[in-house]
């Protein structure tokens, strides 16, 4: 069931608004990003956190000639975020509440099934999931194999230049180690 997000909202716990957001974000298509963190020394627990829009933030003005014309910048300005923060109440029946919420974006473009599936933050896989596609690359399986196998399997868009980029960081690992084991020995 998905719940919506309103100002005022109380959760028991951390996890328990984590997976709220990360449900009603998924649920809209939304990339959002961690933004603020306030953890208390005491005890570990987070104070205040705060969610805002991957394109929050200014357009940075191009000081230069243009010479690199296909650099990319998310930022449009959009003002979206939630702001949560921890309350300790007298009656020992602390609670997380979202403080600010403003769930209006200024770019309806890229808010849509495609735009998210594909998103840098979407595809990125677990360690137990990284482990055995290295396993696969050491093999040498074909890329179209190894990003069907994870869309399969995991549900996850792993692109055929996401599985390139993980074979060179695998292999320009492995030829760094057996570098230094040369150098040790």
């Amino acid at each position: 069931m998905i719940k919506v997000l309103y100002k005022n909202q109380e959760f028991d716990n951390y996890e328990e608004f984590i997976s709220c957001v990360n449900e009603y974000f998924g649920a809209n298509y939304w990339i959002m990003n961690r933004s603020k963190v306030d953890i208390d020394k005491e005890d570990g627990k987070f104070k205040r956190v705060q969610y805002t829009c991957h394109r929050n933030g200014k357009k940075i003005k191009s000081r230069g000639t243009g010479e690199r014309p296909n650099q990319k910048y998310y930022a449009n300005g959009c003002q979206c975020q939630v702001y949560m923060r921890f309350k300790k109440r007298g009656n020992g029946k602390n609670k997380y509440v979202i403080t600010d919420l403003n769930l209006n974006h200024n770019h309806e473009e890229d808010l849509n099934p495609d735009f998210y599936a594909f998103h840098p933050k979407n595809r990125k896989l677990s360690e137990d999931q990284l482990t055995e596609i290295t396993e696969m690359l050491k093999t040498r399986a074909k890329p179209a194999l190894i990003s069907n196998h994870v869309k399969e399997k995991y549900g996850i868009n792993f692109t055929g230049k996401d599985v390139y980029n993980l074979n060179q960081k695998v292999f320009n690992d492995e030829y760094e180690f057996c570098l230094l084991t040369q150098l040790i020995v």
